[in-house]
C-alpha cells in the first residue's frame, strides 16, 4: 500500500472511531482522488508492440488485482508485463524456456493453475494457457498476491523506476 493511501486509510479509521464514539451509525469509506476502476492505463517508457491492446491489458490487470486485493501493485504488474512481452501473447524467450505474455516457465504456469483450481479460484473444466493473455494475467496476479513477484526478472527494474519516479514527483503506483 502506498504511503498516501496508508495515511488516507489511517486517517479515515481515526475519524471513524471518533464518529462511533459520538454515536454515528457507520464508518466513512476512504476516498481516492480517482476511483480505481476508472484509472487510465499508466504511461510506458516506450510504445507497446504493434497490435497490442494496452487498454484491454490494463483492464485485465485491474480486474485481477482487485480480485486478489493487490490493487496497489497494479501499475507495477502492468509495467512488468510490458517489460516481459510488450503485451504480445505468443512470445517465447530466446531459448524457449519462458512462454506467453507474462513469460512463465510452463511447469510454473501449470502448477499454479492446478493450485488455483484446487482452491476453486479457476473453473476445473476450462483449459488454461500461458499464451492466452487473460489466463496469463490472472495466474500472474494470483502469484503476485501470494508474494511471488520476484518470479519475474523485470520486477526489480520496475520497482527502481517507481522509486526514481517518486523521488522526482512522478509515481508508478496508484495515487
Amino acid at each position: 500500500m502506498t504511503t498516501r493511501i496508508r495515511h488516507a486509510v489511517s486517517g479515515t479509521l481515526l475519524i471513524g472511531a471518533m464518529l462511533l464514539l459520538r454515536g454515528a451509525s457507520h464508518l466513512p469509506q476512504p476516498v481516492f482522488p480517482v476511483p480505481f476502476a476508472a484509472l487510465p492505463p499508466p504511461e510506458l517508457r516506450e510504445p507497446a508492440a504493434e497490435g497490442a491492446d494496452t487498454v484491454l491489458m490494463w483492464e485485465l490487470v485491474k480486474r485481477y488485482t482487485t480480485k486478489y486485493q493487490v490493487q496497489d501493485q497494479a501499475v507495477k504488474i502492468y509495467k512488468v508485463i510490458f517489460e516481459e512481452s510488450r503485451f504480445l501473447g505468443d512470445v517465447r524467450s530466446e531459448k524457449g524456456e519462458y512462454i506467453g505474455m507474462c513469460q512463465f516457465r510452463p511447469s510454473t504456469f501449470y502448477q499454479n493453475v492446478r493450485d488455483m483450481k484446487e482452491k476453486m479460484l479457476l473453473p476445473k473444466d476450462v483449459r488454461f494457457s500461458p499464451f492466452n493473455p487473460e489466463h496469463a494475467i490472472h495466474v500472474m496476479t494470483w502469484m503476485w498476491s501470494r508474494g511471488y513477484k520476484d518470479h519475474w526478472g523485470p520486477t526489480r527494474f520496475v520497482e527502481r523506476q517507481a522509486e526514481d519516479g517518486s523521488a522526482s514527483g512522478q509515481s508508478a503506483s496508484l495515487p
